[in-house]
C-alpha cells in the first residue's frame, strides 16, 4: 500500500516517467532532464495549460514559461532530495497521500455524477412558481416573478440537483453493509467488547 502511494503521489505532482524512447515518441521531445527524471515537451505544455487554468491573470509570455520551467526543475530537485532521504515512506507522508488520493477520487466522482445529474434533470414552472411563494412568504416585498424568472428557475435547478446527489449517496450508503461499535468508538465498555450495533 505504501509504494502504491508513493508512486501515486509522485505521478500526480509532476507526472515522473523514466526516461524511455517509447515515451519520447508519444510524449515529444524531452524539454528539461534532472538525473532519471525527464519532462516531455506534451507533458510541460499540458502543466502549462493547467497552471494558465489555474492562475487566471497568467501572462504566456517567454519569461512566465521559463519561469514556471525552472519552478519545476527546483521541485523536482527537492522531490529527488527528499526521496533520497527516503521521506516518501514515511508513514505521515503515506498517510498525507491516502487522504489527498481519498478526496480527488471523491471529487471526481461527485463531479461526474452531478454532471449526469445537471444532464437528466429538469423544472417545471410549477417547481419555480413554489420556490418564489415560498420567498414571498419569507419576504413579501420581493419583486414579481416576471423579474426574477430566470434567477428562481436557476435555483430551483440547483436545489433540486443538490437534493438528487444527496438521495444517490444515501441510496449508495444504503446498498452497504455498515457496522459501528459505538461502545468502543467513544471508549465506553458497558457492553462486551467486540458487540457491534447494525
Amino acid at each position: 500500500m505504501k509504494n502504491v502511494l508513493t508512486t501515486f503521489m509522485a505521478a500526480a505532482c509532476l507526472l515522473v516517467i523514466a526516461c524511455s524512447s517509447e515515451d519520447m515518441q508519444e510524449a515529444g521531445p524531452v524539454v528539461v532532464r534532472v538525473n532519471d527524471y525527464c519532462l516531455y515537451q506534451n507533458e510541460f505544455q499540458d502543466l502549462l495549460a493547467q497552471e494558465m487554468r489555474l492562475e487566471e491573470d497568467y501572462k504566456l509570455t517567454r519569461e512566465a514559461q521559463m519561469q514556471f520551467l525552472e519552478d519545476m526543475v527546483t521541485r523536482q530537485v527537492l522531490i529527488q532530495e527528499a526521496k533520497r532521504l527516503k521521506l516518501d515512506s514515511r508513514e505521515k507522508f503515506v498517510k498525507s497521500v491516502q487522504r489527498f488520493w481519498e478526496s480527488a477520487l471523491i471529487r471526481d466522482l461527485l463531479e461526474m455524477k452531478a454532471r449526469e445529474i445537471g444532464e437528466t434533470t429538469q423544472v417545471t414552472q410549477e417547481e419555480v412558481l413554489n420556490l418564489y411563494r415560498q420567498l414571498k412568504e419569507e419576504d413579501p416585498d420581493i419583486p414579481a416573478f416576471d423579474t426574477l424568472q430566470k434567477e428562481l428557475s436557476d435555483r430551483a435547478m440547483e436545489e433540486k440537483k443538490t437534493r438528487l446527489l444527496a438521495q444517490w449517496i444515501r441510496e449508495l450508503e444504503n446498498r452497504c453493509e455498515v457496522k459501528i461499535d459505538e461502545d468502543l468508538l467513544l471508549g465506553q465498555q458497558d457492553e462486551q467488547p467486540g458487540q457491534m450495533r447494525p
